[in-house]
């Protein structure tokens, strides 16, 4: 593009964040002036709209944990990754405090303390929605009972994961445990499949 037709800055519009970060700011808009006009106004997305959208991009290859815990690795892995990269992860921390929602609106820091509480609680949501997202619905109905937050839904989960575990650990110890060698054979004599027959 000629130097001529790059538009000027204006000093009254906000520089754009650097590429590689995430911003959840507003769009910037240019001052630059088109060729085409559009009979339908431009329209910005909200900053909530944004911010979930490419939220949700972080959540696209996290599997679904089945039931019977059998991925629960794969699982874990990608969940991790994706709530630390949405920016979801201190919810997950049980030394977390969530704000309170504030209740004197005469206040001087009423506004702030509202936005602050507002911004958590959509957060808590759209966390909330992600985790019930990848959960079988029998594993939803169990971690959703009695759950106020997306950490106690959490704390079920990985519960309900690690007694599962520990059970088919505990029939895979007892199955090994009764199989036999055959009178008169050592194992090292026969070829091992034939062992676990």
């Amino acid at each position: 593009m000629p130097a001529s037709r790059n538009p000027t800055p204006n000093p009254a519009t906000p520089a754009a964040p650097p590429a590689d970060s995430v911003s959840t700011g507003p769009v910037p808009r240019t001052t630059a002036s088109t060729t085409f006009v559009s009979p339908v106004p431009p329209s910005a997305p909200t900053t909530s709209t944004v911010s979930s959208v490419q939220r949700a991009d972080y959540f696209a290859k996290v599997p679904t944990c089945q039931s019977d815990a059998c991925n629960w690795d794969d699982f874990l892995t990608r969940w991790t990754i994706a709530i630390g990269g949405a920016g979801y992860a201190h919810l997950f921390d049980p030394t977390f405090e969530p704000p309170t929602r504030p209740t004197d609106s005469g206040s001087s820091t009423y506004a702030t303390d509202l936005a602050t509480y507002e911004a958590y609680t959509r957060l808590e949501s759209q966390a909330r929605s992600h985790l019930a997202g990848v959960l079988e619905d029998d594993m939803l109905r169990k971690v959703l009972r009695d759950s106020t937050r997306v950490l106690d839904m959490w704390q079920k989960l990985v519960a309900a994961v690690q007694n599962k575990s520990e059970v088919m650990i505990a029939q895979a110890k007892g199955e090994w445990m009764q199989r036999r060698c055959p009178r008169h054979e050592t194992i090292a004599r026969r070829p091992l499949h034939r062992v676990l027959r």
